[in-house]
């Protein structure tokens, strides 16, 4: 079960004449949380990729048929399926179009972007540990200094 699902299947070069009633299902853009078993094993950040090339064959600044996965190349298919004709888009394609496209090229997707970088999340983590540590310090003398102030004002009297 587990090889069909996550090898076979996800690897098949032509899953329309291999696995048809898999490949009308996957046509409605369904995510993987309706398998039977949902665990999957992609690179770090695979989905951000993934929707980058989804949506630069879309545009036509790579080739629809040279994506290797299937699920890619089926989004690639319907973001391209909805920017030729919006309004005679469908849900499935509509839904595949703003989750897809609009995540890499709208602001949220470069902000996504910029702050799902590796390097840009550890220098994020030092940062804010630095601030942290910072803010500590000038607290802990802040306080110092107004104990020490009080003190000389009970030490005049």
């Amino acid at each position: 079960m587990f090889n069909l699902l996550f090898d076979k299947v996800a690897n098949s070069k032509d899953m329309e004449k291999e696995y048809p009633k898999i490949y009308d299902y996957a046509q409605k853009a369904v995510d993987g949380s309706v398998k039977p078993v949902n665990i999957e094993f992609f690179k770090n950040l695979s989905e951000i990729d993934d929707a980058v090339t989804a949506t630069d064959a879309a545009e036509g600044k790579t080739n629809i048929n040279d994506i290797t996965k299937f699920i890619v190349q089926n989004n690639a298919r319907k973001i391209k399926a909805y920017l030729d004709n919006p309004e005679g888009a469908d849900s499935t394609g509509w839904s595949v179009y703003a989750s897809r496209n609009l995540a890499v090229t709208g602001v949220i997707g470069v902000i996504a972007l910029m702050f799902l970088s590796s390097n840009l999340f550890v220098f994020i983590l030092y940062m804010s540990v630095f601030i942290g540590i910072a803010f500590m310090i000038f607290l802990k003398s802040f306080l110092l200094l107004g104990i020490f102030k009080k003190y000389e004002k009970i030490k005049e009297i």
